[in-house]
């Protein structure tokens, strides 16, 4: 049986309980664990299998172009790209948690369906923050009827945790051939399997842990992407490092994931010294490179909203705004 990446479209054939009887099984797979894989069939509804009722899988086309990806297939994505090292599904919610290392895992990710009434899904995420001494929080599509419902039943804009004050940010989108096309060639930068202290003094979330003498499993886990490569949920994850003098912070870093059509970028940061030098387009054109050559179709990207210098660097490219998140909490 294949890999089944989430964000895929795979036609999974399965053994009914008549034995010998089966049937195929056709949608996106929106959720993977060690026991079950859930697919969301093009009508909406859900179906959640047992791994050991699996008689074959096959791979189909991708998820579409960003036109055709709606705000909450991109967040399921994001989700698996950027994962956390404690995780439970709430239906087809994911409630993640890693030591406050980022809002994106620390918080609910909301699209599809939870499975329960609304009033008991949201005591659970109240309940499952409790449990790991973090506060509750939600991250929900703007616009989305999610958003509706948490901020009727009285859940009000939070920020994603520490380094990030702002309650939300902006997804933007590009195809990766044409966003290639846009840019000249540059030299490339490394691209590694490897996380290093060098790449990690650099990239601002993790230097500052560093600073305060704060525990890096949690964030190391969640930037390895180790757990999610295991599982068979990403295809690929790529740490972009320009070097400095030896012993030094890198000049330049950078994070990619590819999940079958799509990539996601991610911790694009420089040297404050080495502004200017063209060393942010080096790291994003590498990358983008490295997500074609693996792959990748189509890119996204989550930013903040007021990172002006960043959003033309993105633009630059081709990545246009898509659509956007924020937190929540009670």
């Amino acid at each position: 049986m294949p890999s089944l990446p989430i964000g895929r479209r795979a036609s999974v054939r399965v053994r009914l309980p008549a034995g010998s009887i089966s049937t195929d099984v056709v949608g996106t797979i929106t959720a993977v664990d060690e026991h079950t894989v859930t697919l969301r069939r093009r009508d909406g509804s859900t179906e959640r299998l047992l791994r050991r009722d699996v008689v074959a899988a096959r791979l189909l086309a991708d998820a579409g172009p960003p036109r055709r990806t709606d705000g909450e297939q991109l967040q399921r994505l994001a989700a698996v790209a950027w994962p956390a090292p404690v995780t439970e599904p709430l239906g087809d919610w994911l409630l993640r948690a890693a030591g406050g290392f980022t809002g994106r895992a620390n918080s609910a990710s909301i699209s599809g369906d939870p499975g329960v009434p609304v009033a008991e899904a949201l005591h659970s995420i109240q309940r499952f923050y409790a449990r790991h001494e973090l506060p509750a929080r939600a991250q929900v599509v703007s616009g989305s009827r999610w958003e509706s419902v948490f901020t009727g039943a009285g859940w009000q804009p939070a920020g994603g945790g520490a380094g990030a004050p702002y309650p939300g940010a902006v997804v933007l989108t590009a195809t990766v051939a044409e966003a290639l096309a846009a840019c000249s060639p540059v030299d490339p930068v490394p691209v590694r399997e490897q996380l290093s202290d060098e790449w990690l003094q650099r990239y601002s979330r993790t230097a500052a842990m560093l600073r305060a003498g704060e525990d890096l499993t949690a964030a190391r886990q969640v930037l390895t992407g180790r757990a999610a490569l295991q599982a068979g949920t990403v295809d690929a994850v790529g740490l972009a490092q320009l070097d400095a003098a030896p012993g030094q912070p890198a000049l330049a870093v950078g994070r990619m994931v590819v999940t079958g059509a799509w990539a996601s970028m991610a911790c694009v940061e420089v040297d404050p010294g080495h502004r200017r030098e063209g060393l942010g387009q080096r790291v994003v054109r590498t990358l983008l490179s490295w997500s074609q050559a693996h792959g990748a179709r189509w890119c996204f990207l989550q930013m903040l909203p007021d990172n002006a210098a960043a959003l033309a660097l993105y633009a630059s490219y081709g990545f246009r705004e898509h659509s956007s998140y924020r937190y929540l909490s009670p």
